[in-house]
């Protein structure tokens, strides 16, 4: 845990607050694609008194957040610290200098054995990416959840390693043989991903997977795998909802804690893309829970290998936000982020423009930042919407290069 923390640069966690919580459980989905609720993570550092141990998943999805590839590799490593011979350093026994001389030749040499050996290890000639072949195919056009079956040639490696990563995070990579065939991933959320065969460190080809959603998407985010309502439940005339009755109706608790509710619309929206176009939608908070006064609200605009991460909250609550985009990322305590702050119980309206470099954010009305794209223009997929506890979304469309496109 100290790991963690230490990488977090947030100071003990015995001085975090549930919405630091809330952005590690979000980080830790964002880099290893598992989710671990804020109230398992709470209990792992002890905020949240418990009897039980951690699950394996939670254990490895903790590890590989540190940078290991599981928590096997992480606990080995740590008793391999551990146990390592103190330090004592006994009486060093007289050495001519005949020998001295000897012995600084010996070593001169092995070092220079051993740098050259690393030298061509480290300038071995690159792959030809011609030499291999990798493919992937849903097992559903669209709809979650869903698996893709990874085809891939990788005989040309001979005895390096083959891995492949299915998203853009390669420390979430899994290794293949490299006179394999055939690997199968199962994905439970939306996304643009784009995978990788990866032959030791060097990425030799690139597949891009959109995991669409028919429409609109509703779910709970739980630890193992996501809540999934169905299609109907969530729309009305004028909107998608999950309310309080809904959550209620399938025995989701909203007390002590609201659960992480969630909105997709992941598909083909045409040529729009993040230097010419336009966004507008609104949405209200449902949920009226005393624990859930900051209303921390997160709208997503997906783009091929980019992303888009706007901050709804209460006024009083600004500075616990932060705003990700386009090679952005600024937060509260070192910005003025307290134009997307609002009331979260009344409808919102959310306008983002983006023109050339620049990209500007109104929420009902009145401008509340500017930014400058520092990565090229990428083309718009998906949107997503993170909420605490019910939640409904209104009329949402995109304008792009042809026009209007309204999100259904």
């Amino acid at each position: 845990m100290s790991r963690i923390e230490s990488q977090l640069n947030w100071g003990s966690a015995a001085s975090w607050s549930s919405f630091d919580f809330d952005r590690l459980s979000q980080q830790i989905f964002e880099a290893t694609h598992v989710q671990l609720s804020t109230t398992t993570l709470k209990r792992v550092w002890g905020r949240i008194k418990s009897n039980h141990t951690p699950t394996t998943v939670t254990l490895n999805t903790l590890a590989q957040f540190a940078g290991y590839d599981s928590w096997r590799t992480f606990s080995h490593r740590e008793t391999d610290i551990g146990n390592e011979a103190p330090d004592i350093h006994p009486p060093k026994p007289a050495v001519s200098r005949s020998y001295r001389h000897w012995l600084t030749a010996a070593l001169a040499v092995s070092t220079l054995t051993i740098v050259s050996l690393l030298f061509l290890h480290n300038t071995r000639k690159p792959y030809d990416p011609t030499l291999f072949r990798f493919a992937a195919n849903k097992v559903l056009t669209r709809g979650l959840p869903n698996s893709v079956v990874f085809s891939y040639d990788a005989v040309a490696a001979g005895d390096d390693s083959v891995f492949i990563a299915q998203t853009w995070d390669v420390r979430r990579k899994t290794q293949v043989p490299a006179n394999g065939k055939y690997h199968s991933a199962l994905y439970h959320y939306p996304g643009y991903f784009r995978s990788k065969l990866i032959i030791g460190n060097q990425v030799v080809k690139t597949h891009d997977i959109q995991i669409a959603t028919d429409g609109w998407l509703g779910l709970i985010e739980n630890e193992n795998q996501p809540f999934y309502f169905q299609k109907q439940e969530l729309l009305t005339d004028s909107s998608v909802r999950i309310s309080t009755d809904l959550l209620r109706q399938h025995h989701l608790s909203d007390s002590p804690q609201p659960p992480k509710v969630r909105f997709f619309n992941q598909n083909n929206f045409g040529p729009i893309y993040t230097h010419n176009f336009q966004f507008e939608t609104s949405l209200k908070s449902l949920d009226l829970n005393g624990s859930n006064l900051c209303q921390f609200c997160q709208v997503l605009i997906q783009c091929v290998d980019d992303i888009i991460i706007i901050p709804l909250c209460s006024p009083a609550c600004v500075g616990g936000i932060e705003l990700i985009g386009l090679g952005n990322y600024t937060q509260a305590a070192k910005d003025d982020l307290s134009g997307f702050g609002t009331d979260m119980n009344t409808v919102t309206r959310l306008n983002v423009v983006g023109s050339g470099e620049k990209v500007s954010f109104f929420v009902n009305g009145k401008l509340a930042k500017t930014i400058t794209a520092k990565n090229p223009s990428a083309r718009i997929v998906g949107v997503q919407y993170r909420f605490q506890g019910a939640a409904e979304i209104g009329k949402t469309w995109f304008v792009g290069e042809k026009g209007p496109v309204i999100i259904r």
